[in-house]
């Protein structure tokens, strides 16, 4: 049964270009854009790309994801298509749960993207706002603090 829609969490309409922060620690923030290719009642598309950066010397390269979220259901039997950095995946098997009272959506990828098995929630913090919180699986000792803006 369907709980909700895409833009219940995510606000930007299909066609929005999208700012997007990431902010790790005490560092200065990698800053990327971003546009959204679909939104509709079942179906989100994004293109996020961060530049290459360097910060304190580190040279962090540059990063590009495009995802496909399909939303048939709550819980599990949803459909992604996830693209990192040119290394395509699907997951027939990706675990959505709404929480509409929060405006968030956890989602939870069944296949490894990058090596690593990402979980994490969109949860829109205002008009033009959202956050990706509760990000679990890259094996990291903090929570990289993500912001997504209309541009």
């Amino acid at each position: 049964m369907m709980v909700g829609t895409w833009e219940d969490c995510f606000p930007f309409a299909a066609g929005e270009k999208l700012n997007v922060e990431v902010k790790i620690m005490m560092l200065s923030p990698l800053k990327g854009k971003g546009s959204v290719l679909t939104r509709s009642d079942d179906m989100l598309s994004i293109l996020f790309e961060l530049s290459k950066q360097t910060i304190l010397g580190q040279s962090i390269p540059q990063i590009d994801i495009f995802t496909v979220f399909t939303y048939r259901e709550e819980g599990g039997g949803n459909i992604a298509v996830i693209e990192y950095n040119g290394l395509r995946k699907e997951d027939r098997d990706l675990k959505i749960v709404t929480d509409r009272a929060n405006k968030s959506r956890r989602i939870e990828p069944s296949v490894k993207i990058a090596k690593h098995k990402i979980a994490f929630t969109l949860r829109c913090t205002g008009e033009s706002k959202v956050e990706v919180q509760d990000i679990a699986g890259l094996g990291l000792p903090f929570d990289p603090k993500i912001r997504i803006r209309a541009a």
